[in-house]
């Protein structure tokens, strides 16, 4: 397969008798990166060399079938002379070698910031139990629930990717969350024993310029995806129609419930007035040009498209859910927020800024002006006192 842009090669499939055999792929700069060998039978990995630009063999990775899944069984470091150099029963051993000898030299403080992946756990507990790491600091940044479903912060069970929340033995120096509500949480259910500090998303990317929006036009962006609550949102937009009947719901995304999302609009003859966008690459001129965006997510991490919505002038309602929107929407401000799962009043909260231009314009003027709080400048403030404020326990010490 060649790239569509300049016509490079990414990789070539090698095939036996209708059968993927093999598989070559190759970097930016044409130098072969990976060879995968797949058995023709299932076409499944069997074994991948990962390599260096002079064509010699930096990694092997070996897979075997364990409970009907393709799983890695052993991973080996080369040396460029072919000798093995270390063997590795899991991504996560390879990662903690890779990082303690990169880390291990450096003689400063040093800071591991940690985003979601399990990966680095392991990597974080061996560091804990050596002194030889005493200088690195470690930071686990949390970018969305930190509990499966149900999703109860209180007594769900923890996600394993937060395994640090409440297993000591993982060096954590400090949690990072976004928002306020769900430091209080983490800080009721598992106590304080590591500071949590609240820093936000900052503000991605330039706001559209204002223009006019469509007085009847109502956007619901994210993934056709239960966790977004589109059953909710289209069970309230009906009550809408019968007070506004202009009023059109636009759908902006893809997912696995398209299917199911399509066939219950059909049945329910909302055919002229739920639009499937699907994926936009401009949503904030789709923000500006819309009377209103809604969220009915059952759980967020922060809810960046509340966000974007506000900084391109688009009052939001949404339900009050774990976490984000409380922490961006002023109700009867910049939108509103109502109890979780009310439909009725999501509803009504719509039909307000639909029928009410004055107060859609007030709301519309107010939601640009509410994200100022999250600019890039401040935010990247609030991290650095953080990392000054750890350096400076260091000099202490020292």
């Amino acid at each position: 397969m060649t790239d569509k842009e300049d016509g490079s090669v990414r990789f070539v499939n090698y095939f036996d008798g209708g059968k993927l055999v093999r598989k070559d792929i190759y970097d930016v700069l044409g130098f072969l990166s990976q060879r995968q060998m797949h058995d023709p039978a299932t076409g499944e990995n069997t074994h991948a060399e990962f390599y260096r630009p002079d064509g010699t063999v930096a990694l092997r990775e070996t897979y075997e079938i364990v409970d009907g899944a393709n799983s890695l069984k052993s991973m080996e470091l080369v040396d460029r002379d072919g000798t093995v150099r270390e063997v590795f029963g899991t991504r996560q051993e390879a990662t903690a070698y890779w990082a303690m000898r990169l880390i291990a030299g450096e003689k400063g403080t040093c800071f591991l910031v940690g985003d979601r992946s399990r990966r680095y756990l392991h990597l974080c507990r061996k560091m804990g139990q050596s002194e030889e790491f005493s200088h690195v600091h470690v930071l686990h940044q949390i970018h969305n629930m930190h509990v499966l479903s149900p999703y109860n912060p209180m007594s769900s069970r923890t996600e394993a990717r937060c395994r640090f929340l409440h297993d000591s033995g993982i060096k954590s120096d400090c949690v990072v969350v976004l928002t306020q509500r769900q430091k209080e949480h983490i800080e009721e259910r598992y106590g304080s024993g590591n500071p949590i500090e609240t820093i936000p998303h900052a503000l991605h990317g330039k706001a559209a310029p204002a223009m006019a929006a469509d007085p009847f036009k109502i956007v619901l962006a994210g993934r056709l995806h239960g966790q977004k609550g589109h059953d909710k949102a289209l069970e309230a937009f009906r009550m809408v129609l019968q007070k506004v009947p202009k009023a059109v719901l636009h759908l902006y995304g893809t997912g696995p419930s398209e299917k199911k999302i399509r066939e219950w609009v059909k049945s329910e003859g909302l055919g002229q007035s739920v639009v499937f966008e699907g994926f936009c690459p401009n949503m904030p001129e789709v923000f500006a040009s819309s009377a209103l965006s809604i969220c009915t997510s059952v759980y967020e991490g922060f809810s960046l498209v509340v966000q974007e919505s506000l900084q391109n002038g688009c009052p939001v309602v949404s339900f009050d859910c774990n976490y984000g929107p409380a922490d961006m929407i002023e109700d009867g401000k910049n939108g509103y927020l109502v109890e979780q799962g009310d439909i009725a009043s999501l509803a009504d909260r719509m039909v307000r800024i639909l029928q009410d231009e004055a107060l859609r314009r007030k709301m519309s003027a107010c939601a640009r002006e509410s994200v100022r709080k999250f600019s890039p400048s401040l935010v990247v403030r609030q991290w650095a006192k953080i990392f000054l404020e750890i350096m400076q326990k260091d000099e202490v010490v020292s």
